[in-house]
């Protein structure tokens, strides 16, 4: 893509700071907690064994932090680009040009808010905002540094967690 291309859609998604997406409903699963577990390779039997569970402070089986379950029906957006993931997929839909950005961005980090518990059998919404764009020069060239935020409430509207994505792109 070439540079005044690039500038034009940058220049465009920045319009869309503070922008809250459609929301998506997650399920939380004993089976997809399991799966989870056994992909990080955590072992922690408060994650699994309901008899150990149950004896601490949190009464039964919870999610491993960061596993907020999986979407439940339609993801929007995710037939635009299979390779944007499901995260990703809302913005797709949403913020034209952003798959062409985005095609060769990494990860600058990730940062999660816990603030209850997520026990198998929940159901969360979730909002995506986009927080910031900014333009940097590195060492590279010109970065275009995005940061969004996906707010997880449970069914009586108390905030769950908070998961902020920063991803770099040249």
């Amino acid at each position: 893509m070439d540079k005044d291309k690039k500038k034009e859609i940058i220049n465009e998604l920045k319009k869309k700071i503070g922008l809250i997406l459609e929301p998506m409903i997650y399920e939380v699963g004993r089976g997809e907690i399991r799966r989870f577990i056994e992909a990080v390779e955590d072992d922690n039997r408060l994650y699994f064994d309901e008899e150990y569970a149950r004896k601490t402070r949190y009464g039964g089986i919870v999610a491993p932090p960061g596993f907020f379950g999986l979407p439940l029906g339609e993801v929007p957006g995710i037939g635009i680009h299979l390779d944007m993931g499901i995260l990703l997929a809302p913005f797709s839909k949403n913020l034209p040009g952003w798959v062409d950005i985005m095609e060769s961005a990494v990860n600058g980090s990730t940062e999660f808010e816990f603030f209850k518990p997520v026990r198998p059998g929940d159901v969360l919404l979730t909002y995506y905002r986009v927080i910031d764009i900014k333009e940097k020069e590195g060492k590279l060239g010109q970065m275009v540094i995005f940061t969004f935020e996906q707010t997880f409430k449970d069914k009586i509207n108390c905030l769950v967690g908070i998961l902020r994505t920063t991803l770099i792109t040249y």
